[in-house]
Parts: C-alpha cells; sequence; structure tokens
C-alpha cells in the first residue's frame, strides 16, 4: 500500500539480492511506467555510468517515454519508446528513491545502504528521472559499485543473457531442477549462488534456504536426494 500524505514508506533490508532489487523495480513501476521523462540530471561518476557518458545517458533520457520496468535476477531495466535502453544493477548498495508530487517519498533501505531521503535529492544520487507528472526518482549509489549502462535488447545482451532461471519469475520444473542440482559435484550453496543457474540469490537468501531444508552448505548437491531437493 501507498504512504499516506507527506510520509515515508521504508522497508529496511539487507544488500540488494532478489527480493530488493524486485522491490525497485516495483518502485520504478509506480513512479515512472507510463510517463514522459521531462528531465534528467545525472552526476558526472565514469565509474558508475558504463559503456555510456553521463551526458549521453542524460541526452537519451531526456523526453523518453517509459512503457515497462523490468528485472532478471539481480539486473533491472527501463523498456522505452525508443531504443536504447536503460540497464542498472544494484551492486553492493544501489537504491532508488521516489517523490511524488503531494510529497508522499518510498525507498528501500538496505542495512548497507542508508538512503537520506530526509533531503532531496538523496545523497550520493547518480541520476534522476523527472516525470511529466511531477515524480521525481533518483538512482543512488554510495559504494559506486553499482553500474548503469544503455543497451538496445538487455534481455538479448550480456550480461543479462548470461543468467540462469529467475526463481521469482521463472522457477525450473522440480524434474529440471533436480536434474541440474544432481549434475553439479560441488557444494549445494556454491550451486544456488552461481547466477549462470539461478539469478539473483545471494547469501543470505541461500543460507535461509538450505537452513529451512536443513541441509549444510558444503553438502555436495550430486549426493541430494529427491525429497531434499522438494524441501529446498
Amino acid at each position: 500500500p501507498a504512504a499516506g500524505q507527506g510520509q515515508l514508506s521504508v522497508a529496511r533490508i539487507t544488500m540488494p539480492e532478489l527480493p530488493e532489487v524486485e522491490r525497485a523495480r516495483r518502485v520504478l513501476e509506480r513512479f515512472c511506467v507510463g510517463f514522459v521523462v521531462k528531465c534528467c540530471q545525472v552526476v558526472q561518476d565514469n565509474k558508475v555510468f558504463e559503456g555510456v557518458a553521463p551526458d549521453t545517458f542524460k541526452e537519451r533520457m531526456t523526453g523518453a517515454t517509459i512503457l515497462a520496468a523490468r528485472r532478471k535476477g539481480k539486473h533491472l531495466w527501463l523498456e522505452l519508446k525508443e531504443r536504447p535502453w536503460p540497464l542498472i544493477h544494484l551492486g553492493m548498495t544501489g537504491s532508488f528513491a521516489a517523490v511524488s508530487p503531494d510529497g508522499t517519498k518510498e525507498v528501500a533501505e538496505y542495512v548497507n545502504s542508508r538512503v537520506d531521503a530526509e533531503s532531496w535529492p538523496p545523497k550520493f544520487w547518480k541520476f534522476r528521472l523527472v516525470m511529466e507528472n511531477g515524480n521525481d526518482v533518483a538512482f543512488i549509489a554510495i559504494r559506486r559499485f553499482e553500474r548503469v549502462r544503455m543497451q538496445q535488447d538487455p534481455r538479448r545482451e550480456s550480461p543479462v543473457k548470461d543468467l540462469g532461471f529467475d526463481p521469482l519469475t521463472d522457477m525450473l520444473p522440480l524434474a529440471d531442477f533436480k536434474d541440474e542440482l544432481l549434475s553439479r559435484s560441488g557444494p549445494v550453496k556454491g550451486a544456488l549462488l552461481d547466477q549462470s543457474f539461478c539469478a539473483g540469490v545471494g547469501n543470505w537468501i541461500a543460507d535461509e534456504v538450505l537452513y529451512q531444508a536443513r541441509l549444510h552448505p558444503q553438502t555436495p548437491s550430486s549426493s541430494l536426494s529427491l525429497e531434499q531437493v522438494k524441501v529446498s
């Protein structure tokens, strides 16, 4: 549910993995999708902006119509009326914060990413999208391990095309999941962390899954029974 007028909706969560990136995608969907970017502001940070100059990003985003907000694993992107499209990786401390014309703010805040949402724009912002309806969305990158790229078709280009299945949106059938795990000789936690197999899973999700399944992280994947695979 939306926060009340002038209030702040905050989820305190850990460094971004699949659920946190999905939360960021939903913020973009709520505040950006269906609107035209009135103006884009950028910070001149050539580490965060990779393969595209900040000013080029600004030029391409200004006037863009945003059609959809997509995600796979820890990567998210905006589909625009015209290509190329922005692809964002939240790295270790990346986040989005948004404010509507009535003052309602929404931000995903992690243990490693304390977003100062009381001031606007927030500290450590790298780009802002101001929509024609007045919504204002900021991308924050505190430790600068985050990446902003522009691609013609993110789903069909690296790094997204190299990812495995997404447990939230396209979970493998049980039989295929079992076969893939049993084909691996390494520890089961390593298999879950392999982004080319299971996109979006990080340490805390893998640890929680294995705890619930009563499996030691070093258990060889190839030794799992069907019942253990079902539980995990």
